[in-house]
């Protein structure tokens, strides 16, 4: 995904409900019945609103109606993810987006940043507690789970 300078969005290693981010994940498909085991690098980004249930609310097309959600143990518990990231995109960003009324001659990724910020804005909370991104991989990420039972 491509955004303006103007944006700012930092990678950050807590999340905090009533904040919105971009979301990056990438992992390797298996191909059992190809030969070789053919395997496919994939690479998949999503702007998204964390609320207080630790749910992603996401839309997944321009043109979608309604927003998808998307639990982080969902997220985070799928066999083939091997790296997720996420950056916070800034509270000024956030703010001016918000207001911002002209989506015409904008970039695609723009659009759906603007869309998700416009859908979700009136959810925002400013206090809430942060969660720690290694908590919820130890919790739900297959090398965290698949290394403990190895142990036993």
């Amino acid at each position: 995904m491509q955004f303006p300078k103007s944006i700012q969005i930092s990678s950050v290693q807590e999340i905090q409900p009533g904040c919105f981010y971009w979301v990056q994940t990438s992992g390797t498909s298996y191909r059992i019945n190809e030969p070789e085991n053919f395997q496919k690098k994939w690479n998949r980004s999503l702007i998204a609103f964390l609320d207080q249930q630790e749910s992603l609310h996401h839309f997944n097309r321009l043109q979608s109606q309604s927003a998808a959600i998307t639990t982080l143990e969902e997220l985070l518990s799928d066999r083939e993810l091997e790296e997720v990231q996420f950056s916070k995109i800034d509270d000024e960003s956030v703010s001016s987006l918000a207001v911002e009324s002209s989506l015409q001659d904008s970039v695609e990724d723009l659009q759906m940043l603007v869309k998700t910020i416009k859908a979700f804005q009136s959810q925002r909370i400013q206090e809430s507690n942060s969660i720690e991104i290694k908590t919820l991989k130890e919790k739900y990420m297959k090398e965290y789970i698949y290394s403990l039972e190895m142990a036993r």
